[in-house]
């Protein structure tokens, strides 16, 4: 399963969806799938201080907040993942960890790609 976690902007604290994709990942290895997490900087950071080692995590992208911009940053990661989205890993399952655009552009486009992978989406704060 590969989780698609590029939206994260501070690896200094986690908020609620970040918590329900790290616990998702551990309980996912736990049943011996294979667990990627595709991640951007502040996210790489997150997922290796809160998971075990033999859970891989990778960089998707190297746009931090600091150097960009909270908003500079929001755009280029949602360039740069529909450009990296073909070069991931073949998986069967794919997990946008957010509602945001930096993480769903990515998994909608390897659902493009790859017709037959399954993608979950976490969605989060819809009013009616």
């Amino acid at each position: 399963m590969i989780f698609i976690a590029n939206s994260l902007v501070s690896s200094k604290s986690i908020g609620g969806g970040d918590r329900i994709y790290i616990e998702f990942a551990r309980h996912w290895h736990s049943l011996d799938s294979p667990v990627a997490i595709f991640a951007s900087p502040e996210g790489a950071e997150v997922s290796r201080a809160n998971l075990p080692h033999y859970i891989s995590t990778h960089v998707l992208s190297n746009i931090r907040v600091a150097q960009y911009g909270l908003l500079g940053a929001y755009i280029r990661r949602i360039i740069s993942g529909f450009r990296t989205a073909a070069s991931l890993p073949y998986s069967n399952l794919i997990y946008s960890t957010s509602d945001f655009l930096t993480d769903v552009v990515v998994a909608w486009r390897v659902k493009i790609l790859r017709p037959s992978t399954f993608w979950l989406a976490g969605l989060y704060l819809v009013a009616p």
